[in-house]
């Protein structure tokens, strides 16, 4: 699967926790969010004088916006990618919306200077929780896909050729 036709699939199936995504349709999907969001935080700091003066940018609203857009499709494929290597995908997205929560938290917070992390020993092992949660999903991101039909859906045609 290729980059354009893995983000239409994905888009296209932005509400769909079922069924099996592959590893280059997931890969490809999340080079494409996070490349839009780079390129968008730089149009931000363009358009608005405020977010280049913050060390990092904190007044980003396109970026947010598309971040804010494209969640429900990643959670979506996320979850078809657990699928996919014969993982479920309940734990996983709990975990993976806990970090998303967190991020966002903490984006918050950092943006009003509510806090410090070395002030506040649950703060710290808050960050380092969302950092192991997206380690643990990195690697179950990595795994191969099942190549036999498992509860999810049929193996991938690729797969079983």
């Amino acid at each position: 699967m290729g980059p354009i036709q893995a983000v239409k699939t994905c888009l296209r199936k932005y509400s769909d926790f079922s069924g099996r995504a592959s590893r280059p349709e997931f890969w490809w999907f999340l080079a494409f969010v996070v490349g839009t969001i780079i390129i968008l935080v730089l149009v931000d700091m363009a358009l608005f004088p405020i977010a280049r003066r913050e060390e990092p940018p904190m007044f980003s609203p396109l970026s947010e916006l598309f971040a804010l857009v494209t969640l429900l499709p990643t959670f979506a494929v996320v979850a078809r990618r657990l699928h996919d290597s014969g993982n479920g995908s309940r734990t996983a997205l709990i975990i993976f919306g806990l970090m998303t929560v967190l991020g966002y938290t903490f984006t918050i917070m950092d943006a009003f200077a509510l806090y410090a992390y070395e002030d506040d020993p649950f703060l710290v092992f808050l960050a380092y929780f969302s950092l192991a949660g997206t380690l643990a999903l990195v690697v179950f991101m990595l795994k191969r896909s099942d190549p036999k039909d498992n509860e999810w859906g049929p193996a991938p045609e690729w797969l079983t050729t």
